[in-house]
């Protein structure tokens, strides 16, 4: 999913139909209320980031004396999800402000949730198609309207955002009905 489409949709709703995102419209990206819908996408992208759909990443890392320094993640960490040992094995560990601690010294390979980089005009979403360019739309809408203090109209995008999210929470597997008793 590419910014620039989600972008559109969200000018479609908002009626700000003289900003155009497409390849062919590049005058637009200077225009002020880009820049603040850009704002927008990122303040929604980091909050179904890290509430909603996490974004998991795995790495292998060397550690001496046991402490592992976020830093040498890849990506800004938001919370260890599991540590485990060169056997495969998880292994217990403390989280500590700027890094984790283990018992021991060792390669470990970290699986932990991280924070999405800062996107541009010409980035592209992390999400997999749970996520649509619909529902970042409607919270992008939102987050416009109420930065620009239109707030009875941020109001009725966050519902339908919120809603969008319920949604796409929702499993889609097997549905079953509890037994009745006769």
């Amino acid at each position: 999913m590419d910014v620039t489409e989600v972008l559109d949709t969200a000018v479609g709703y908002l009626g700000l139909e003289d900003l155009c995102f497409s390849k062919n419209c590049a005058a637009a990206l200077s225009d002020s209320r880009a820049l603040k819908l850009l704002r927008a996408i990122n303040l929604v992208n980091s909050e179904v980031a890290s509430e909603y759909f996490p974004l998991l990443k795995e790495e292998t890392v060397e550690s001496t004396d046991g402490i592992i320094e976020y830093i040498a993640f890849s990506e800004r960490v938001l919370d260890v999800v599991t540590v485990k040992s060169q056997d495969g094995c998880c292994v217990r560990y403390k989280l500590f402000p700027s890094y984790l601690k283990t018992k021991e010294g060792g390669s470990y390979t970290v699986t932990y949730q991280y924070l999405p980089p800062k996107l541009e005009f010409s980035s592209l979403l992390p999400y997999d198609v749970k996520i649509s360019p619909r529902l970042i739309a409607l919270g992008v809408s939102s987050e416009y309207c109420l930065l620009s203090g239109m707030y009875e109209e941020g109001v009725m995008f966050d519902k339908k955002y919120r809603e969008a999210l319920r949604m796409a929470l929702l499993t889609k597997g097997e549905r079953t009905v509890k037994a009745r008793g006769w």
